[in-house]
């Protein structure tokens, strides 16, 4: 990591007193858990910090616990607020009254009732003296958070913290280091440098849980030596990755399993370019009650577990636009053409977004993989005349139901046949063809109540009821 950089920062915490934590619209795991992280060795270190989105913290990160530590915005100097949990029950009506020396405010829930612990207060820490965003790819990405406060960030020194280097234009402070597994280490890293060592519970698990994120349980390619004894560190300070493994990769909720078998329906692949594809649109994700976060980056794990494939696209629409993900795991696919299709676009560490209005699915689609064609003909020397090849993986329909376990009884019996073969379709051994015929003969003298193959397998202790 370049010293003068990390001297920089250094320098920024140590003077700066109150400190404002962002994360960009579609941030990464690795991102929140690297804001996350940096708030508690900051607290630790006795600075008052905000963090704030104007997004909510995916339901994968929950496990955390750290969803009250995150605003939707930033206080003006000031300003009191009174937060009421209402994931228990749910808000019938607000009202309040002004008295001589006092506001009284009633809460009226739709059912059950509110509790003083359900009860929270914050007070805005006033002026900022810097801000530090993750990953972020520009200002406009911040959503609300900067579109509310734009001469804030004007005002203030502003750190970007990324291993993405497309990423240099947020920040006049950069801790770009593309050479890093994450953005966790990164955060890690960098205060360690100047002499913090509280990675203890619960910082190490934040910090393993980006990292993990980040590397997909170390199985990415940008997995690296530095980030396997840093996991192996956090995990020693009492990190469980066990546990994270289980919260980010395998527990998905009712909702997002909806979602994937929707996107999955649509899956398709071209052998030739080494293309996959899928689309969910806007009146799937309404009907289902999900939204663009609840994807949750499946195009990855496509990518992952499908062979064959170099790069896979994929089409979510949204009221307000629509959104193409494009990923790869190969370095030297070069994606610049893309930017052909649209001037709204966000380079990611394994691919691109980008940003269309509202149109069609299919024809949206069509572009993007003619495009994708076009890079992998180059790449691969395909032919020019080679076409796209439509494969459409198979999926079982909700109208077709696997057969009973007597029907398939039914279709093996169906298929043994009663009779020794007149014809056998090889050559036998002297002694071979005088068994054979012994058991043809035994067989004719029976009848045909015993099936000549169930008799050959009469002294088999281990062959199924339905077979005796």
């Amino acid at each position: 990591m370049k010293k003068s950089v990390l001297d920089q920062f250094n320098a920024l915490i140590k003077r700066s007193e109150r400190i404002l934590l962002v994360v960009p619209q579609d941030a990464s795991a690795d991102a929140w858990a690297g804001m996350l992280a940096t708030k508690l060795i900051l607290e630790r270190q006795g600075k008052e910090v905000l963090a704030v989105s104007s997004f909510p913290i995916p339901k994968n990160l929950s496990f955390l616990g750290m969803k009250d530590a995150v605003y939707k915005e930033i206080l003006r100097n000031g300003d009191f607020i009174i937060s009421i949990n209402t994931e228990e029950n749910q808000v019938d009506r607000i009202k309040y009254t002004m008295e001589e020396t006092s506001v009284d405010i009633l809460v009226t829930p739709k059912s059950g009732t509110f509790s003083e612990s359900d009860v929270s207060c914050r007070q805005s820490v006033g002026e900022f003296d810097c801000a530090i965003g993750f990953d972020v790819p520009n200002a406009e990405n911040l959503g609300p958070v900067f579109e509310d406060n734009t001469e804030l960030f004007a005002s203030i020194p502003v750190v970007n913290v990324s291993t993405n280097p497309a990423f240099d234009t947020f920040g006049k402070l950069l801790l770009v280091f593309p050479e890093k597994s994450s953005i966790c280490e990164i955060v890690h890293d960098s205060f360690q440098a100047f002499g913090f060592s509280d990675f203890s519970e619960p910082i190490a698990s934040i910090l393993l849980t980006g990292i993990i994120a980040s590397t997909s349980s170390f199985l990415d390619r940008k997995t690296t030596s530095s980030g396997l004894e840093l996991a192996s560190a956090l995990q020693s300070q009492g990190a469980k990755q066990s546990d994270i493994i289980d919260h980010l990769f395998k527990h998905k909720s009712l909702l997002t399993l909806k979602i994937w078998g929707s996107i999955l329906q649509s899956l398709q692949m071209d052998a030739n370019h080494r293309i996959a594809w899928a689309s969910i649109g806007g009146g799937a994700l309404d009907e289902l009650g999900g939204s663009i976060q609840d994807v949750e980056l499946i195009n990855q794990d496509i990518l992952r577990f499908l062979n064959g494939v170099d790069v896979v696209s994929l089409v979510i629409e949204t009221p307000e636009q629509t959104k193409v993900e494009v990923r790869t795991d190969q370095s030297a696919i070069d994606l610049e053409p893309l930017l052909q299709l649209t001037d709204q676009y966000v380079w990611r560490e394994s691919g691109i977004d980008l940003f269309f209005p509202v149109q069609k699915i299919e024809a949206l689609q069509e572009q993007v993989l003619q495009s994708l064609a076009g890079i992998q003909k180059q790449r691969l020397r395909i032919d020019a005349e080679v076409e796209i090849e439509r494969y459409e993986i198979p999926m079982r329909s909700s109208e077709e139901q696997k057969p009973e376990f007597s029907q398939i009884v039914n279709t093996v019996e169906k298929n043994l046949s009663p009779e020794a073969p007149k014809n056998i379709p090889f050559e036998l051994s002297e002694s071979e063809a005088g068994v054979s015929e012994i058991i043809t003969k035994s067989v004719e003298e029976e009848g045909k109540d015993e099936p000549p193959l169930r008799k050959s397998r009469s002294d088999q202790p281990n062959k199924p009821k339905w077979l005796k």
